[in-house]
């Protein structure tokens, strides 16, 4: 058996660190990334994920597609309000457009369903203009807040509006209390008065010139028994025309009417004539009553309501006045005959 002989190894010279990389700076990277592309990789941009891109192309044509050329061509017809014109300052205008004005626009269907119209108006700005006619042509800038950039207008209905601007004046008007109902049975109006009695009224000169007064709302006097004060409005005479205060205070006055009722034929009831034969010439009387209405016009003579009283009265013949037992407030105004003869007889002993 051979033994191996043990010999030493050469060690290697150790090897040397591998050079450090330099350090890359920004600059560096900016070249990197502006560098002009190789053909080559324009040909990998195109080709990588092909398919996809391809697809995503068709997508967004789709899509402008429609919004642009399918879509672009959708119309809808708008109506917005006129809001308030401006005018010039001492002038007023007389016709503004009750009816709203019919846009016709046109555009993208998205876009034209979500034009909020409520937020719209058409302004008209009339500051150019005197006393008169005015015609305004309308357009798309007058419309407040604007449509869209992509939304076209394509007509106006109507197309243009013929306005007129009047004089502005102001006078002092005397107000008119305006009544209503009737009071209750036997009442009457004795006196009205309005605080103030006079207002500014402002308008257009063609109506407040021929003003004369100026009407309250109705005062209601229906069944009324007493005095009626109350805060009522004042009715603007005409469009645009204006009363400062527009409320006064009215204070209605009633008062009771009275009246005359005759009676015929009232017979005459006798009393406290015990112990006598009595007898009255003439039986009956006519009366001539005076009082309140709401008392006398319904007013019945009860049996015994005229009567002669022979209380204090002896035997004999006796002139007396009748009495008439009458409501509060009612009085004789005239008997006929005035007086009556009251015979008194005692009676005959024995019987």
């Amino acid at each position: 058996m051979r033994l191996l002989a043990l010999r030493p190894r050469p060690v290697p010279p150790p090897s040397e660190p591998p050079p450090e990389e330099p350090r890359k700076t920004l600059a560096d990277w900016l070249r990197a990334q502006l560098r002009r592309p190789r053909p080559s990789d324009l040909r990998e941009l195109v080709v990588r994920n092909g398919a996809l891109k391809a697809i995503s192309l068709l997508l967004a044509f789709a899509l402008w597609f429609s919004i642009n050329v399918t879509e672009g061509g959708a119309e809808r017809t708008f109506e917005l309000e006129v809001r308030q014109p401006r005018v010039p300052d001492g002038l007023l205008l007389t016709n503004v457009p009750a009816m709203p004005i019919a846009v016709r626009v046109r555009g993208p269907g998205t876009l034209l369903d979500n034009v909020d119209v409520r937020r719209r108006r058409i302004a008209l700005d009339l500051s150019a203009f005197g006393p008169g006619k005015a015609v305004i042509d309308l357009n798309r800038d007058m419309i407040r807040d604007e449509l869209p950039p992509r939304v076209k207008v394509v007509k106006f209905t109507p197309a243009k509006l013929e306005l007129r601007l009047e004089r502005k004046v102001r006078r002092t008007i005397p107000v008119r209390l305006d009544l209503a109902g009737t009071p209750a049975l036997g009442y009457t109006v004795a006196e009205t008065r309005v605080a103030p009695d006079v207002v500014d009224v402002t308008g257009p000169a063609s109506k407040v010139d021929d003003l004369r007064d100026i009407v309250t709302e109705p005062l209601d006097l229906h069944g009324a028994t007493a005095t009626v004060e109350r805060t009522v409005s004042l009715v603007a005479p005409a469009d645009l025309v204006v009363p400062r205060p527009d409320r006064v205070a009215a204070v209605v006055t009633l008062e009771e009417l009275t009246m005359t009722r005759e009676f015929d034929r009232v017979e005459i009831r006798l009393v406290n004539v015990a112990g006598f034969e009595a007898r009255v010439r003439p039986a009956t009387i006519e009366l001539v009553l005076r009082g309140p209405q709401r008392l006398l016009q319904h007013l019945k003579l009860e049996p015994g309501a005229v009567y002669v009283d022979a209380e204090t009265l002896e035997a004999g013949s006796h002139q007396v006045v009748p009495r008439v037992d009458l409501p509060a407030g009612v009085e004789v105004a005239r008997r006929r005959p005035e007086q009556v003869t009251l015979q008194l007889v005692a009676p005959r002993a024995g019987r």
